[in-house]
């Protein structure tokens, strides 16, 4: 999935044409681009096509620290690129997916906090 709003540029900091900056999913608002792409995997670089994402669940998981605090985190799947000829031992593709980690504070021990003026 290339985001639309990114200057030009898709994820990996490539150059969009013109078309792939203004192609649409209908009903959505997410671009499409199903082109090749070049990315690192596993120490080497390897050749791909990017494979929007139309449909992501993503669920907070809450986690406690040993000093207290409370913490909720969850990956937001941004893209994914499904790699060429590479495939797991029952044959289905691999794919690289692009994950941003979104993290919220829901406790903290008043100890940690900074303190207001």
């Amino acid at each position: 999935m290339v985001c639309w709003w990114r200057a030009g540029r898709d994820l990996w900091g490539h150059s969009l044409t013109r078309s792939e900056q203004h192609a649409r999913v209908p009903d959505k608002d997410i671009a499409v681009s199903p082109r090749k792409v070049t990315i690192p995997y596993q120490n080497r670089m390897v050749s791909g096509t990017e494979v929007a994402v139309t449909e992501s669940t993503e669920r907070w998981s809450e986690v406690s620290l040993e000093d207290g605090t409370r913490i909720r985190l969850k990956g937001a799947i941004v893209s994914a690129v499904r790699i060429d000829n590479e495939y797991d031992p029952d044959g289905n593709p691999l794919y690289v997916v692009n994950v941003a980690p979104v993290m919220t504070i829901i406790e903290v021990p008043k100890e940690f906090k900074q303190k207001k003026n």
